[in-house]
């Protein structure tokens, strides 16, 4: 007995169950389809065979003859399998009858044949029996691969008996023709790419599910090629995607897809939209070049500038930044990578920023950065005076140290002049680095004398090239052995038991002198004593 044939139709997937709508124009009650490898012709929905009669049906005859002629032929008789092995045989052979490739491990056997062996009957079996390998397998379906393109046929199905064949056949008219299914529309949405790989997303407008998608692609100005990749459905807010990811891509070349539908019985129907793209390899694009910072001259902000020539392939410019070029840069700014500069107005005024960029590719993998850049921001401000010099004479030379209280200091200069008061003080010629707050030098002059007090006093340079006030003054008199001059224009006052004696004072012009020693000798002869 024919039934009639379900225009839904349950599909094996990787041993779970989905359940399609059939994308197909034959969706008429009828029981023979075109498809691409033949016709398909559908017998019945009762799996009998000699062992096992099911409402008195062991198999079916299916002949077949072209229009306006009068002799039919039988090309098949067909009946389920009687045993487990015959089955699996069945599947295997069913495998090469259907235009779409199902991995037998998909097929639950065991389960299929528990079902078939206890009912015998096409809607017991898991899923109904939708598959098209497993009606195919069961004896449900019979494929007629010997048709030619362009002929009409008609076809007769027969339920054979134990007894006899049936005297009322179905006989249903075919022109057998490459048949497209109509009605899919795929509307590109969007690609991106890496190194490795292209993800690809179409949308699609109706409500039909295929029973397969296929997707093809060609390299460049080459052929489509019918490839192996999945189109994977996602549902967003009720709506149908298709998901494409190519994995076997080569970095720098031009890659175009389309989808096509295929229906239960292998018909296409019309293809999707076209996307092209390619895989990029961040690290594969040309970085940005001849980068320039420019402090602009309100001192309130950097300008930079560069060249770019692969922006067609990129979503933006990253620009990061530090004050110490071997310290932690940090993200600043992101950009549209046809923007070929950027003013950053975030600065501090005397101080060195240092600039370097990446490129950001279209799936949002980041470049390497490119060669650094500098710019010394310029202020007016006058640092402040250092404070606390302290000078002390070691046997190495004096020994000063001071502090300063301002940040933005480039270094300093270091003041000397003899004497205590009044001391012409002279810059050495040599500017001492800017280290940090506690600033340190050794005077070790060799022209320095331990005779004389030097006086010494600091000024602090900016980063911006200004000069500061002079410290407060730190005397010092150098280390060192000392021979004192002797007294001049000494002479000598009688007055009754009295001699009053009269030098030079030498301290002042020998500081080193702390004192002096008076010595006398009785006449022309003898020997000199100290008496004071």
């Amino acid at each position: 007995m024919l039934m009639k044939f379900l225009t839904r139709c349950l599909v094996f997937a990787l041993g779970a169950v989905t359940f399609p709508t059939l994308i197909s124009g034959q969706v008429q009650q009828n029981f023979v389809f075109t498809g691409p490898l033949g016709v398909y012709i559908f017998t019945g929905t009762a799996l009998g065979n000699e062992s096992h009669v099911v409402r008195g049906i062991i198999g079916y005859r299916i002949e077949r003859k072209e229009s306006g002629e009068s002799d039919w032929k039988i090309i098949a008789e067909i009946s389920a399998p009687e045993t487990k092995e015959g089955l699996e045989r069945t599947f295997a052979s069913a495998m090469n009858d259907v235009p779409y490739t199902i991995p037998l491990v998909n097929f639950p056997i065991d389960k299929i044949w528990s079902h078939l062996e206890q009912y015998h009957e096409l809607d017991s079996l898991p899923a109904h029996g939708s598959a098209l390998v497993e009606r195919l397998a069961v004896g449900a379906i019979y494929l007629d691969r010997n048709v030619k393109q362009g002929v009409e046929y008609e076809y007769r199905v027969f339920s054979i008996s134990a007894n006899s064949t049936s005297p009322q056949p179905m006989v249903k008219g075919i022109r057998f023709q490459k048949y497209k299914a109509p009605g899919e529309i795929y509307k590109a949405v969007r690609s991106h790419a890496d190194t490795n790989s292209i993800h690809l997303l179409w949308h699609k407008s109706d409500d039909k599910i295929p029973t397969s998608t296929n997707v093809y692609r060609k390299n460049g100005f080459g052929n489509f090629i019918k490839t192996g990749l999945n189109a994977d459905m996602i549902f967003l807010k009720d709506t149908l995607f298709y998901s494409v990811k190519d994995s076997t891509v080569k970095t720098d070349v031009h890659y175009s897809y389309y989808l096509q539908p295929i229906d239960y019985y292998g018909n296409s129907g019309p293809s999707s939209d076209t996307i092209t793209t390619q895989a990029i390899n961040a690290h594969q694009i040309r970085l940005p070049d001849h980068i320039h910072a420019e402090v602009v001259p309100t001192k309130t902000s950097v300008k930079l500038s560069w060249k770019f020539t692969d922006s067609k392939q990129t979503l933006g410019i990253r620009i990061y930044r530090s004050e110490d070029i071997t310290g932690k840069f940090k993200r600043i700014a992101e950009q549209s990578s046809k923007e070929l500069s950027y003013i950053d107005q975030t600065i501090i005024p005397d101080k060195t920023y240092y600039y370097y960029l990446t490129v950001l590719t279209t799936k949002g993998e980041e470049s390497g950065p490119t060669a650094r850049v500098f710019a010394v921001t310029k202020s007016d401000h006058k640092p402040l005076a250092p404070f606390a010099l302290s000078a002390s004479a070691k046997d190495d030379g004096v020994h000063l140290i001071w502090h300063s209280a301002d940040r933005n200091i480039r270094g300093f200069y270091l003041y000397c002049g003899e004497g205590i008061h009044r001391a012409k003080l002279i810059r050495l010629a040599q500017l001492i680095p800017f280290h940090d707050s506690m600033g340190s030098y050794l005077d070790s002059n060799k022209t320095l004398s331990p005779k004389k007090v030097y006086s010494y006093c600091v000024q602090a340079l900016s980063t911006s090239d200004v000069e500061g006030a002079l410290s407060d003054t730190a005397r010092v008199q150098p280390r060192g052995v000392t021979i004192p001059s002797a007294p001049v224009n000494f002479a000598a006052i009688v007055a009754g038991n009295t001699i009053k004696l009269f030098w030079d004072e030498m301290r002042i012009d020998d500081p080193s002198v702390i004192g002096y020693c008076l010595y006398r000798r009785d006449g022309d002869e003898g020997e000199f004593k100290q008496i004071g």
